[in-house]
């Protein structure tokens, strides 16, 4: 059976130009009335070498040359082979593929059974299906898996065979064809992950084929946005869409990893809206012809995808689209270069570089096309002769500037920034990872991976690699060692994009955001890449906001923003004795309706001097299992997911024991409900000793920092009851309403710009608008001291 195989490949090709005609302008692969292609690629195929890959499948070189049998029906082979002994109705629709899973099931006739096992054909489809269960689908997967001997020795003999062939043939150089490979992407096959309430395990679901319904986007200005999921759909919501191709993404195309699924989540379908509203208005709009696309530039934080799943959704996308308007289709991935010819189905590999961007630009001067240019390593960003003119580009790459700046500026590209995954993608994810296991083990791998979020953060390289968790959570430990103190304000936060502009260890703990600048325009901040990692740098940025020249560098340098700096720092400066001075003045009380308590003035109001005089992480169990001592004048900050009601808070043991809340994130001022005052306190029964007699005679007070302009809370906050099912958890809620709503204390502090010059103790003389690094600092190592507990 296996004999011919290594002169003729059945699954996929690899072809080398052996005649090229010089000066003429052949067709690929000799199809007339197709597009004119340079000389580099072969005009035809006089001499074909082909091969094995270690992408083509174990299913494709153990069946194919039987017609794949496990797609026929057991009644048809049996009839044909076996004389139709065995033949019921019932086993009419049984496919051989899932009679070789459990043969007893459908045939009862011992005898006859051990015939059809003894069948050569039976005793391939049974190797393919054991390592299909073991998840080894490609060559590349078999040369790998250790327990070879689980798979019978013919098939294994022929499998091994195809290896040791792979390892000692001659490796194709030059522009070539592969088979099969454009098929795969074209045709791969759609899932989708939606969340049922109520449901078992995560409560997730796996359905097969796309989603009746998409993501729906608003415009906002120059960009879009995605519309709230909760408003616009109504249960069973979309969470997730895995694209499958067999032969897995260019991505991972002649490597030594397999990777079929890609994953799209609501940020990799937005990027392709936006690309499609550019083809729209580029081909159909203009007509295509000499009019300019637009250029892009995709940036995501690395490890989260963007090669991998926005670059294949794009693709994707793109071979679908009108070939008439848009034939060619290119690739460009590190050294790696793949053609799509969208009117013959095929795709030309090169391993040169030079050579793709000289066929491109011939090409350009007869046909539409369209790049994504991948850039996979650091500093290699593209010629700024890419895109060919009347050719469109999508550039994919991490936020360092050494990979696109200079692209950028020449090209005029616009910037569409991809968030991190959110915790419900990344749910989703283990859901379809775990489709097959039962409801139990996928709640404990979700927690498992979800766990491991809050440490490292929503990084899918880093998530889904088990094996090195351990190095990421060394990595997370140490990495707040790596900061700079006085330039603390460059890693994170909204002055942040400075650091991506040279090399840094601190890079891989560091997320982007996507925020709007100037003209609605996207931009970037970066930000701490898990909430173990931000507690842990908000607590160093804390203790280095005690002196002037750090309250001057994280806050002031920011104040043309400064709403959104209140929102990131307000907590930390707190620890400024100079600021909590200058603002005690002006918090004000918010009182609870008529009839309510009797007015009372904040602790800070009535003596400034218990501000907080350090700061400290409060980090989950799996950081730090010990539970810690209640301390005064500390400002505790959470290290934690979800952490309720407040961003930062800390405890005066005078005129009364109270805890101070600081609150300044405008997400947690609205709806504040009994299962949050709840969680709040359980969270700190976790991580204080003996808290139950500590919080006896506890008095609460929110403080609510806002920026001067800002309107999201003015009144009183009540604690509304949540609907909880069990009569115990209502009784719990109405409980912990109660003591809000006639216990815990509210106050408002509205900070200004002059509140914050004020504290420093000098005017700032020099603003350059639009500039949110200006000249303000005047920073003099002198002055610093490095507090660091």
């Amino acid at each position: 059976m296996f004999e011919g195989r290594e002169e003729e490949s059945l699954a996929t090709e690899e072809c080398r130009a052996t005649d090229v005609l010089q000066g003429q302008r052949p067709t690929l692969l000799g199809f007339s009335g197709g597009i004119y292609y340079p000389s580099v690629i072969p005009r035809k195929m006089s001499t074909l070498q082909s091969r094995w890959f270690l992408e083509d499948t174990v299913e494709d070189v153990l069946l194919a040359e039987d017609g794949y049998p496990n797609k026929k029906k057991l009644n048809d082979v049996l009839r044909h082979d076996f004389f139709g002994r065995g033949v019921v109705n019932a086993n009419e629709g049984v496919l051989m593929g899932e009679f070789v899973a459990n043969p007893e099931k459908f045939v009862h006739d011992i005898k006859l059974l051990h015939e059809v096992e003894d069948k050569t054909m039976f005793e391939l489809l049974k190797a393919e299906y054991l390592l299909r269960q073991q998840g080894v689908v490609t060559l590349k997967q078999w040369m790998s898996f250790e327990n070879k001997k689980l798979v019978p020795s013919y098939p294994r003999r022929i499998l091994n065979i195809v290896l040791r062939d792979l390892k000692t043939m001659t490796v194709v150089t030059g522009p070539h064809i592969i088979g099969a490979f454009y098929r795969a992407v074209y045709d791969a096959r759609w899932s989708h992950v939606v969340e049922v309430p109520g449901g078992e395990g995560v409560g997730m679901e796996v359905r097969e084929g796309q989603p009746p319904q998409l993501w729906e986007f608003q415009e906002d200005q120059h960009t879009l946005a995605p519309s709230n999921h909760a408003e616009q759909l109504p249960p069973p919501q979309l969470r997730l869409m895995v694209l499958t191709s067999s032969r897995g993404w260019p991505f991972s195309w002649f490597r030594f990893e397999y990777l079929p699924h890609c994953y799209v989540t609501v940020e990799v379908e937005r990027v392709w809206k936006i690309v499609l509203d550019d083809l729209t208005d580029w081909l159909i709009t203009h007509g295509g012809g000499r009019f300019e696309p637009v250029t892009r530039i995709v940036i995501g934080t690395p490890g989260v995808g963007k090669s991998m799943n926005v670059g294949s959704y794009l693709l994707y996308h793109l071979l679908h689209y009108d070939a008439e308007k848009l034939p060619i289709v290119v690739h460009f991935i590190a050294d790696r270069v793949f053609i799509f010819d969208k009117t013959t189905s095929v795709v030309v590999r090169f391993e040169n570089v030079l050579d793709a961007w000289k066929v491109v630009t011939e090409l350009s001067a007869s046909v539409c096309g369209y790049i994504i240019y991948d850039v996979s390593e650091m500093g290699g960003m593209p010629s700024i002769k890419l895109p060919p003119t009347g050719w469109g580009m999508t550039l994919l790459t991490t936020p360092h500037c050494i990979n696109y700046m200079e692209w950028k500026e020449e090209m005029d590209a616009k910037e569409i920034i991809v968030n991190c995954p959110d915790e419900s993608d990344v749910k989703a994810m283990c859901a379809w990872r775990t489709r097959d296991r039962p409801a139990q083990e996928q709640a404990e791998y979700w927690s498992k991976i979800r766990d491991c979020m809050e440490y490292v953060g929503p990084v899918l390289r880093r998530l889904f690699n088990e094996a090195n968790h351990g190095m990421y959570f060394d990595l997370v430990d140490n990495g707040v060692e790596d900061i700079v103190p006085v330039a603390g304000n460059y890693y994170i936060g909204l002055c942040s994009d400075i650091l991506w502009h040279r090399c840094s260890r601190f890079q891989k703990l560091s997320k982007i955001v996507r925020v709007l600048g100037a003209c609605r325009t996207e931009r970037f901040r970066s930000a701490p890449i898990s909430p173990v990692f931000k507690g842990k740098v908000y607590a160093l940025l804390g203790r280095i906001m005690k002196w002037p020249v750090g309250f001057r560098m994280v806050l002031i340098p920011n104040y043309i923003l400064l709403p959104a700096a209140v929102e990131e720092y307000g907590a930390l400066a707190f620890m400024y004795c100079e600021f909590v001075k200058r603002i005690h003045d002006k918090l004000r009380e918010l009182r609870a309706p008529a009839g309510g308590r009797k007015p009372r003035p904040c602790v800070l109001h009535v003596n400034p001097q218990l501000f907080p005089i350090d700061a400290v992480a409060l980090l989950p169990k799996l950081s730090c299992p010990a539970k810690v001592d209640v301390r005064y004048r500390v400002l505790y900050v959470p290290g934690m997911r979800d952490f309720p009601l407040v961003d930062a808070f800390f405890f005066v043991d005078a005129p009364r024991k109270t805890m101070v809340g600081l609150q300044t994130a405008t997400a947690k001022m609205h709806h504040i409900t009994s299962s949050a005052v709840r969680q709040f306190s359980e969270r700190l029964a976790e991580v204080f000793n003996d808290w139950e007699a500590f919080s006896v005679g506890l008095s609460w007070e929110i403080i609510y920092v806002q920026h001067a302009e800002c309107r999201s809370v003015d009144t009183w906050q009540r604690c509304g009851v949540n609907n909880d099912p069990y009569e115990a958890q209502r009784e719990a809620g109405d409980a912990a309403s109660e003591f809000w709503n006639e216990n815990v204390h509210h106050y408002l502090l509205k900070v200004s710009v002059g509140d914050a010059i004020a504290a420093c103790g000098r005017e700032v003389a020099v603003i350059f608008l639009g500039d949110t690094r200006m000249d303000v600092l005047n920073l003099d190592s002198s002055l610093w001291r490095d507090n660091r507990a």
